[in-house]
């Protein structure tokens, strides 16, 4: 079986996983902040011996100090053990802490404040999130009711009933006809967009019926009691990642792929990472990652002959690193492992997992 933890092998802010993580809510302390306090003191706060930018190794029977300090990067590192990271990334690993925690602690022992959330639970722009009253008043059945792609993953043993339904009451899976519809939900709980898909028996997606966005439906098909269309012409989407609002519900490790399809599958059979889908190759950008901002982040992109995907969502992985000040993991386990034949075929991680 699988083993996300060997995804996960190599990356420097590697940690224990499997905390539940009900009810987290981030600290709201500035990350540059904690993550500039010099490496060193931080290091003797934690009770390490520190002498000529090295000291012992805490995480193996070290004794030749083969852990390193960069001043000038502010980082740490022990070559024995391969892992090193920021102030934060130590605090964690010395002390046994999650992300939350470890920032409490550097807080505390800094004197450092919590500043005021920023995030509102009103949108700022009403006319980018489609109105909830009339997706519940359309044709929509929102987590109920079957469709080609429920179906299809019970039938052919991806899921079994219990986890479907488990999965499409998560991810409020919505049905239109025998289409099913994947609602990119915010984390503050509205609706941005939608994607109206339908499968075939096999789980394959069907080539016959194109998918479509929510909107476009809502603009073209469903109409209100006056026969008017549900939204409006000059409405625009403003996209967010399919998952995001299980965001506060989730263990500390956020795992994106391409595929909705994957998500809600990897969900049931991987649930130590919360899983989320950018919903296209293209539709991955720095900016749908900033609301993981504190996660620990790890992107699996779909493989191909040429590594064109691995390579955009390297960049765009490095883009947003930058932005958020911590580090973004992209996962090389399809480009170093995946045969020929799985390459030209372009599968993703569940292909991957499912052969």
């Amino acid at each position: 079986m699988f083993n996300l933890q060997f995804a996960l092998s190599g990356w420097p802010m590697l940690l224990p996983l499997g905390e539940a993580g009900r009810g987290f809510q981030f600290p709201m302390y500035d990350l540059q902040q904690l993550n500039s306090l010099p490496i060193e003191d931080v290091a003797r706060r934690l009770g390490l011996q520190v002498a000529r930018h090295t000291c012992r190794c805490f995480m193996h029977d070290d004794h030749h100090p083969s852990l390193f300090f960069s001043v000038a990067k502010n980082r740490w590192r022990c070559f024995v053990c391969d892992v090193g990271g920021g102030p934060i990334d130590l605090v964690m690993h010395r002390q046994q802490l999650t992300f939350r925690d470890a920032c409490h602690w550097l807080a505390d022992s800094y004197g450092i404040v919590e500043r005021p959330s920023s995030r509102s639970s009103v949108p700022q722009s009403p006319s980018t999130y489609i109105p909830q009253l009339s997706i519940v008043n359309s044709q929509l059945s929102i987590a109920k009711g079957q469709n080609s792609f429920t179906t299809a993953l019970v039938t052919t043993g991806m899921l079994t009933q219990e986890q479907m339904t488990h999965a499409a009451a998560r991810y409020r899976l919505g049905s239109h006809e025998d289409a099913v519809v994947f609602l990119q939900i915010d984390a503050d709980g509205f609706v941005r967009e939608g994607k109206v898909m339908y499968y075939m028996p096999d789980g394959h997606r069907s080539h016959e019926r194109k998918p479509v966005s929510l909107s476009w439906l809502m603009k073209n098909k469903m109409k209100d009691g006056e026969g008017k269309a549900l939204l409006g012409k000059e409405w625009t989407a403003s996209h967010c990642l399919f998952g995001l609002h299980l965001l506060s519900e989730q263990p500390q490790t956020v795992a994106v792929v391409e595929s909705e399809k994957t998500a809600v599958v990897c969900s049931e059979l991987l649930p130590e990472a919360v899983w989320m889908a950018s919903g296209g190759l293209s539709a991955l950008n720095a900016e749908l990652l900033k609301p993981l901002q504190g996660r620990r982040i790890l992107l699996f992109p779909d493989t191909d002959l040429d590594g064109t995907t691995f390579r955009r969502w390297s960049a765009i992985a490095e883009e947003a690193s930058t932005a958020m000040h911590q580090p973004i993991m992209v996962s090389n386990l399809l480009e170093c492992h995946a045969s020929h034949e799985q390459k030209q075929q372009k599968i993703d991680i569940l292909d991957f997992i499912g052969d």
